[in-house]
């Protein structure tokens, strides 16, 4: 009996996440705060562990989280460069129970620590939903405008296009050709 997994995968998840994060003007609330500004996320910068400075990959996400916590009307204060990533981890998981988003913390803190991966996927999403919840984001139906356009286009005597077309196309089926 095979087993069908119904999670999401973490390219697929992030890809959501980084849409979200452009809806709560994270562009500029988050990546434009700092200086030297954050570079927007790409879609899969958490989903794998990036070319470079392995730290700076955790220290943009428990920034991020930082700054989701705090839409969300809840203060984590961001880390600094040198704190230590257990205990930053440990009150991200404080935090995000907090906001009652246990759920989606049910990893050890530890799992955080390397900056991307699972846990860090599961977490920015259940935030970035608790942010457009809590700075009360609703999806709308969409609003047309108005037609400005007649039912039936007319040509230039009033007339109806379609019958004139029928008209010249049957004109000249009675017809022979003498050659």
């Amino acid at each position: 009996e095979e087993q069908v997994s119904l999670e999401v995968p973490n390219d697929l998840l992030m890809e959501k996440v980084t849409e979200k994060l452009k809806l709560l003007n994270y562009e500029t609330g988050f990546c434009q705060r700092k200086r030297p500004h954050w570079k927007p996320l790409h879609h899969l910068y958490f989903t794998s562990p990036q070319a470079g400075n392995p730290t700076e990959q955790f220290y943009y996400f428990a920034n991020l989280v930082a700054w989701l916590v705090g839409l969300c009307g809840r203060t984590l204060n961001p880390p600094a460069q040198h704190d230590d990533p257990n205990t930053v981890c440990t009150n991200i998981v404080v935090e995000m129970k907090g906001l009652g988003l246990s759920n989606a913390v049910n990893f050890p803190p530890a799992k955080l620590k390397q900056g991307h991966g699972d846990a860090v996927c599961r977490v920015l999403q259940s935030l970035v939903d608790q942010a457009l919840g809590a700075t009360n984001f609703a999806f709308q139906k969409p609003v047309y405008p108005a037609d400005t356009y007649n039912e039936e286009a007319q040509d230039d005597d009033g007339g109806d296009i379609i019958g004139v077309i029928q008209d010249d196309d049957t004109a000249g089926l009675g017809q022979q050709d003498d050659d």
